[in-house]
């Protein structure tokens, strides 16, 4: 039979806060290692800002060369102008979000991350589950696809985590995940 106390139909703990963990810097045992202080992960997503650029940088490249190889032209008509700028200008939202994700499902922490020694777990310290992973990069890449809005409002709900007592910020509440050291 279920626990129904205090009214909660699946137990008193339904839908709770998440076990308390140390403050960023604190200590911890083995069932909770300290989390990532917010200069380490302005620092790793600083890196990931760069190879996602990097890379973007050279995809864009390789389709303009293979465009003029195909088109045999060397110039844009307005059509052609408004794709790549809406390409460029809305696409970087969508390359974060499948980085992200991609990387935290392989690695548990993108290539900035594992630089700087931080990754990200679930709030209970095991490894992300798909969801948790698409959620997450969803809601930090995929607003920076709506140009300077976009960018502004990952800007606040990443600063959240400054003042939060678990570092979380909003795309990491919504996950349910916490970004902790590694080494």
């Amino acid at each position: 039979m279920a626990d129904v106390s205090h009214g909660a139909p699946y137990g008193a703990n339904y839908g709770a806060t998440p076990p308390p963990w140390p403050p960023a810097g604190g200590g911890g045992g083995s069932a909770s290692p300290p989390l990532a202080s917010p200069g380490q992960r302005i620092v790793a997503r600083a890196l990931d800002y760069l190879i996602v650029g990097i890379v973007g940088a050279v995809f864009l490249f390789v389709m303009l060369v293979v465009v003029f190889g195909v088109t045999g032209s060397d110039d844009f008509g307005d059509g052609e102008d408004l794709v790549w700028s809406f390409f460029f200008f809305f696409a970087w939202g969508l390359w974060l979000c499948l980085y992200d994700w991609l990387c935290l499902m392989a690695w548990g922490a993108t290539p900035g991350k594992a630089v700087v020694g931080i990754k990200v777990v679930s709030v209970d310290g095991q490894r992300l589950t798909q969801q948790q992973g698409l959620g997450r990069a969803a809601m930090f890449g995929l607003p920076q696809s709506i140009t300077c809005l976009g960018h502004i409002f990952v800007l606040i709900e990443s600063m959240v985590g400054f003042s939060d007592t678990y570092g979380q910020s909003i795309h990491d509440k919504a996950a349910k995940t916490y970004v902790v050291r590694s080494r």
